[in-house]
């Protein structure tokens, strides 16, 4: 294959192809474009991963609280990342009772074609468990949803028990993306003692959250975290932190 710069051949053997002073970029093997950069630096990736990928990153939408995505025109394609809401921490009010803290929301991520994309998605954004007083389990974290397209469950509640010991609880699950990941799971209470202090909440997937500081009973922070759980004194667990879903959009 001749490697050809501006419409000027320099020879046989190369990669690199312009074929005119337009900005326009072709990277050819056999032959055949393999990649293309447009003038507005636009690329495209052709039979990349079986597929024609297109369009740059251009905007981003984030949502908070459940809501509507509406596709806008142009779109490509969207990197939807949907993260599901903490479990609030275990109630112990008394010192013969142990609790755990609220696992971490999961997460999924997915890329979609904007042709399977609706002219409207249903956009829901998992709440975080709301704390409880007393001696009583925690509250587990809402699922959070794109659409049909991927989806994430919420954290466990943390547990309560007077026995001798106490498992922590799991964190939430992704599904349907292509990247699919479980929220952390809260530690164990073999025993409460106060010098040894008090097992974590889990953190939320993929590093949108964090567990709540058990030593002052604390809700989950960032998104997914775990709420911390109740420490005797403190009048109540930490509720989780809700869940999020970002939606990158390529154009």
């Amino acid at each position: 294959m001749a490697n050809v710069i501006n419409g000027t051949s320099t020879g046989s053997g190369g990669l690199i192809q312009t074929g005119d002073d337009s900005g326009v970029l072709n990277i050819q093997t056999n032959e055949v474009t393999a990649l293309s950069i447009d003038a507005s630096q636009n690329v495209t990736l052709t039979n990349y991963l079986n597929g024609t990928y297109t369009g740059a990153f251009v905007s981003m939408q984030v949502f908070t609280s459940t809501g509507t995505y509406t596709k806008p025109t142009g779109l490509k394609r969207v990197k939807v990342t949907v993260i599901g809401g903490g479990g609030s921490g275990g109630g112990s009010s008394d010192s013969s009772t142990r609790a755990v803290g609220g696992g971490g929301g999961g997460g999924s991520i997915k890329i979609i074609a904007a042709a399977s994309i609706g002219s409207t998605e249903t956009v829901t954004v998992g709440a975080g468990g709301t704390s409880v007083t007393g001696n009583n389990n925690g509250n587990t974290g809402g699922t959070s949803s794109f659409g049909s397209h991927c989806s994430a469950t919420g954290g466990s509640g943390g547990t309560k028990s007077s026995g001798s010991g106490l498992a922590g609880v799991a964190g939430g699950s992704g599904s349907g993306g292509t990247i699919n990941v479980s929220g952390g799971q809260s530690g164990p209470q073999s025993a409460y003692v106060s010098s040894q202090g008090v097992p974590p909440a889990g953190d939320g997937a993929l590093g949108y959250g964090f567990g709540g500081n058990a030593n002052i009973g604390s809700a989950g922070v960032g998104y997914g975290g775990g709420g911390a759980m109740e420490n005797h004194t403190l009048g109540g667990s930490g509720a989780g932190a809700p869940g999020i879903i970002i939606v990158e959009e390529y154009f």
